[in-house]
């Protein structure tokens, strides 16, 4: 909801679709879906705890929803995507703090 604030309809279109089939590298599709699962990373250590967030379970899940077919193989950089979860987990431990 607040992406789509921020960008408006018409913007939030223009990243996720733009080019007109984005598959194997989507990049404004996946910062669009990245913000959205850095709150699923808040929301799973705000309920679950931070070792919930930190499972190598949901690491891998998230990986493999970029690098799969769920959004289109729309970042193939599996290290990459574990950079941006490693960096959001340690984001939430400093504001648990």
């Amino acid at each position: 909801m607040r992406q789509r604030r921020r960008y408006g309809m018409a913007g939030m279109a223009f990243l996720y679709l733009l080019p007109l089939f984005p598959l194997g590298l989507a990049y404004g599709r996946a910062r669009l879906e990245w913000e959205a699962y850095e709150e699923t990373l808040r929301a799973t250590a705000e309920h679950l705890g931070l070792e919930a967030a930190r499972s190598p379970e949901l690491r891998a899940r998230l990986i493999s929803r970029f690098t799969g077919p769920d959004y289109g193989w729309m970042w193939p950089f599996p290290k990459a995507i574990g950079r941006w979860i490693d960096a959001a987990v340690r984001d939430i431990e400093r504001e648990a703090r």
